[in-house]
């Protein structure tokens, strides 16, 4: 005997936790607060999908080309390390686009001169993120601040001159 109301209860229930898990993945972090109008540096970051429109996530598969600005400098994320396209800096803005080559979730934060909290949303496998920063003459870590990864590699230091 078919039980049609228990194969819609079903499906409606399925529905339902699917749309309250897409919920509560999106967005990113926005509590890193925007430095002052003295300050020498500022951050911003932003999802990259292919399209410059604001409020977009990342998504997951091969990352789309971003719409950067000042120079964009590659970050590759695997277990336990952080890959950047370049290693010599001089003071301007950067688009530090990561992308997550790992199977666990990543994220990218930066600090230094006037530069504090300024970090990517976690990325699962696969996703990619920009963060723009402008950077004073000094020496800035980018880390991965998810769980323990920074003191399992994922650190690095650059000098802007």
């Amino acid at each position: 005997m078919h039980r049609p109301h228990t194969r819609t209860a079903a499906a409606l229930a399925t529905g339902v936790m699917l749309l309250a898990l897409t919920a509560a993945c999106g967005g990113g972090d926005d509590t890193a607060a925007a430095p002052a109008a003295s300050q020498p540096a500022a951050a911003t970051t932003a999802p990259w999908t292919g399209a410059p429109s604001a409020g977009a996530t990342a998504g997951a598969g091969a990352p789309t080309a971003p719409t950067a600005t000042g120079t964009t400098v590659t970050v590759t994320a695997t277990e336990f390390a952080l890959k950047l396209s370049q290693d010599t800096f001089t003071a301007g803005t950067y688009t530090f686009v990561t992308t997550n080559d790992g199977q666990a979730i990543h994220a990218l934060e930066t600090e230094g001169p006037g530069v504090s909290g300024s970090e990517t949303a976690d990325l699962g496998p696969g996703q990619s993120e920009g963060l723009t920063v402008t950077l004073s003459p000094g020496t800035y870590k980018l880390y991965c601040p998810v769980g323990n990864h920074e003191s399992r590699g994922m650190s690095t230091e650059i000098t802007v001159t």
